[in-house]
């Protein structure tokens, strides 16, 4: 029991963490764009009345700017999106000293939610990935070597995100 409970609180810690960077790092304005792209998609995949709790949602935060609701709005764009299969194709590269630096792992994750997947392939690459906002970094051999980038909004039919790796780039030979 207590072991859950510790589980708990650290994903609860890393839940607060996240909505924090996310109110530090994007504007309002950026927030209204993206849902207002974000619904514009959505409207050729969903019905009305499938869209009318996003478009209450997205009325009230417009006039609030309340973080909860903003909360509620991302979190139901990217569940609709992904039950109506509203996607978008990312193009995703890696640098290092503004040169491409190909053959690192991507890794990425849903604001809100708390799964890390893993690109297909490796970079450069193309991902279909539900509309939303992300967050990326870049791995080889198992270790980081991005700053985890983000959240990026990821809304239009394509979509390109850059990660610079400033780690060392860990040999493949240890």
């Amino acid at each position: 029991m207590a072991r859950t409970s510790s589980i708990l609180t650290c994903i609860i810690v890393m839940m607060i963490g996240m909505n924090m960077v996310w109110s530090q790092t994007v504007s309002w304005r950026d927030r209204g764009k993206f849902a207002d792209a974000a619904f514009r998609r959505l409207q050729n995949a969903a019905s009305p009345q499938e869209l009318e709790p996003l478009n209450g949602y997205i009325s009230e935060w417009n006039k609030t700017r309340s973080e909860d609701l903003w909360v509620k709005c991302r979190n139901e764009i990217s569940t609709l999106a992904s039950e109506k299969s509203v996607l978008s194709k990312v193009r995703i590269t890696t640098l290092n000293a503004a040169r491409l630096l190909p053959g690192a792992s991507v890794r990425y994750q849903l604001a809100g939610d708390t799964i890390a997947r893993e690109a297909k392939e490796l970079t450069s690459c193309d991902e279909t990935m539900v509309i939303g906002y992300y967050f990326f970094w870049s791995e080889r051999n198992g270790q980081q070597t991005s700053r985890k980038k983000g959240p990026v909004a990821i809304v239009g039919v394509n979509e390109f995100v850059e990660l610079e790796e400033t780690q060392d780039v860990p040999s493949k030979n240890p």
